[in-house]
């Protein structure tokens, strides 16, 4: 994550729309990522 030590020139209000940017794409990453596995899995159950 973004945090003022690895960071330079970013306040912190920018860091944490920063943060919760990825936060919010790394969520939705992860919830294709479940709703792909659900689909394979009923694909090659249905065959």
């Amino acid at each position: 994550m973004f945090t003022m030590e690895n960071t330079e020139g970013f306040d912190q209000k920018t860091l944490d729309k920063m943060n919760a940017e990825v936060k919010k794409s790394m969520s939705k990453s992860i919830e294709n990522f479940f709703i792909f596995r659900t689909l394979i899995f009923s694909y090659d159950f249905l065959q």
